[in-house]
């Protein structure tokens, strides 16, 4: 008896299967087969991911350098404040990072100077690299200080770098703030 119900059970599901393959497109089995995708898809696809890929990199880099930036600006403020408590200590800024109350880490891409304590510099450690120099000026004014530029920051493309890389660098000093109309290429960062 079970034997029966077992071979009713087998035909009962090879009926199914039979007619659901017969429910098929005919134009999509090749000798008993479904086929997948055709070659036309497939190329529209890659495609389209292509034209997606080659509107999201560019965006993508220019949020990397920017973000790369900010830490920039970030380590400079720490610089800037350390440069002012020494200022009122001693009376006068210094040009070396190690005489201040703070700990710079160690930047993947920028090295930071005070070549004369009045000045501190944010410089890309690879020319190659599409992120803009910064300049944070003093706050206080000493003999060495241009009264004007005190207080002031600034966001400027490196001069050595190539048209591209420093287009890039305008760019992204662009979003920081607007052009400072007394120094040509200079953006002032807030």
């Amino acid at each position: 008896m079970q034997k029966q119900n077992k071979n009713h059970s087998r035909m009962f599901l090879s009926g199914i299967s039979s007619s659901l393959n017969k429910q098929r497109d005919p134009r999509l089995q090749i000798s008993g087969m479904v086929r997948g995708f055709t070659l036309i898809e497939l190329l529209v696809v890659v495609l389209i991911i292509g034209i997606l890929a080659a509107v999201a990199l560019p965006q993508y880099q220019k949020a990397v350098s920017k973000a790369r930036a900010m830490q920039a600006i970030m380590s400079l403020s720490k610089i800037r404040q350390a440069q002012e408590v020494y200022f009122l200590i001693n009376n006068t800024y210094t040009s070396h990072l190690d005489e201040l109350d703070i700990k710079i880490e160690n930047d993947k891409y920028y090295k930071y100077s005070c070549p004369d304590g009045v000045r501190c510099y944010a410089t890309p450690k690879k020319t190659t690299d599409p992120i803009p120099v910064f300049q944070f000026y003093a706050l206080q004014e000493t003999a060495n200080a241009d009264a004007t530029a005190l207080g002031k920051r600034w966001c400027h493309a490196l001069v050595d770098s190539n048209t591209d890389i420093r287009n890039q660098q305008k760019e992204i000093c662009k979003t920081f703030g607007p052009a400072d109309t007394g120094m040509n290429g200079f953006y002032i960062v807030p």
